[in-house]
């Protein structure tokens, strides 16, 4: 068993170190990081637009200093309107004119670094397509999913979860949508922008800067693709295990049956050249009656007339066990016979035909024997039948 266990031990080491490689891989390789900066590199194609409040009659305004490695723009928040905002777009195409929409559904979230050179409340935006509402010539008739956050003079890394934007209520109203509609889809994005509004300082040039805007999701199917190979893998290992441990069975039930018989046989043929009258009948009394469920100790000291010290005795001298011992060999012998000669026998007919009425004590006292149960050896003498045929 020691060298079952060994083996054992080491396949699934050596298992569990290939199994941590590969979904360490699956995992790292799952992992989206998308960046959209620097604009040239960016595997989805967009361009920079100024996002203000004169689609609403204001007049604020945005100018960008630079829109390649970084989005810097500077901006005047004027209280014209009831709300006054100035902000940057990243438009996805090509051209100012060109639209495009774009699935994201993939990624969870958005990052990005931020800095405003005076404290400012400043809001995200996507813009999604809505087959029910949208033009493509009027940017504000896409539907609108908002995420406020802080902009300070020192940089900070802002991460916006894109799967629990809030649909503002203004938009709802203004075209017509139930208050409850509040669903949006990122498999067809439009746009994503910033805006700075009347909750920071108005009427006066300021400037803020946005860097690294990266996109962060997962592709499922390396997810799969690991989880595939891994459960490939174990199943694999339980099918050698299980292989490896029915070889092993065979080879201990084979050898302590092998033990079992060359014992009984030994004592039998001792028997023939021994003169003990005393020894003999014992022995040729149990092996008559070991069927009998009833036979005990008592019995066979009534039988004999030989006192339990004596019996205990001469089965000690003969074969080192004890009465108790011996009858459970005798039984367990030729139960493990019977087993294989006939497999299509149930376990309990045999169980009580060799004298035990008790099906779960025989079955632990087969398994001391002979290191497996008694279904197990049936299967093993079953399988060997039928490669034999």
């Amino acid at each position: 068993m020691l060298t079952f266990y060994k083996k054992s031990i080491g396949l699934f080491v050596m298992l569990m170190i290939v199994s941590a490689l590969i979904a360490g891989y699956c995992y790292n390789k799952a992992l989206l990081e998308v960046n959209l900066l620097p604009r040239i590199n960016s595997i989805y194609p967009w361009n920079l637009q100024s996002f203000s409040d004169d689609v609403l009659g204001g007049v604020s305004t945005t100018r960008f200093i630079e829109s390649n490695n970084l989005i810097r723009y500077q901006y005047k928040v004027i209280d014209k309107v009831k709300f006054p905002y100035a902000g940057g777009m990243i438009s996805f195409g090509m051209k100012d004119n060109e639209e495009r929409i774009v699935d994201f559904s993939r990624y969870s979230a958005i990052s990005f670094s931020v800095r405003c050179e005076e404290s400012n409340e400043m809001t995200f935006h996507l813009h999604s397509f809505d087959s029910e509402v949208t033009r493509k010539d009027d940017i504000m008739s896409y539907r609108i999913a908002v995420r406020d956050f802080s902009c300070e003079p020192e940089e900070s890394k802002i991460t916006i979860d894109l799967n629990h934007l809030v649909v503002p209520h203004w938009w709802l109203k203004k075209w017509n949508r139930p208050i409850t509609d509040t669903h949006y889809w990122l498999d067809k994005t439009r746009a994503f922008s910033f805006d700075n509004d009347d909750r920071g300082p108005l009427n006066v040039e300021l400037e803020t800067r946005i860097t690294t805007v990266v996109l962060h999701g997962r592709d499922v199917v390396y997810l799969w693709v690991g989880s595939s190979i891994l459960l490939f893998l174990w199943l694999g290992f339980f099918i050698v295990i299980l292989k490896l441990y029915t070889k092993h069975i065979e080879s201990e039930v084979n050898g302590r049956l092998s033990r079992s018989k060359s014992r009984i046989a030994y004592q039998k043929l001792s028997l023939g050249s021994r003169k003990d009258k005393e020894k003999m009948q014992l022995i040729q009394f149990m092996e008559k009656e070991f069927s009998n469920a009833d036979l005990s100790l008592e019995y066979t000291m009534a039988q004999l007339g030989l006192s339990r010290t004596k019996i205990n005795e001469l089965l000690r001298s003969e074969s080192g066990l004890t009465y108790t011992g011996y009858l459970n060999r005798l039984r367990l012998t030729e139960a493990s016979m019977q087993l294989s000669i006939d497999s299509s026998r149930e376990i309990s007919e045999i169980a009580y035909a060799v004298g035990y009425s008790n099906v779960s004590y025989f079955n632990r006292l087969f398994r001391v024997e002979f290191g497996c149960t008694p279904r197990i050896f049936k299967e093993l003498y079953s399988t060997c039948e039928n490669q034999s045929l």
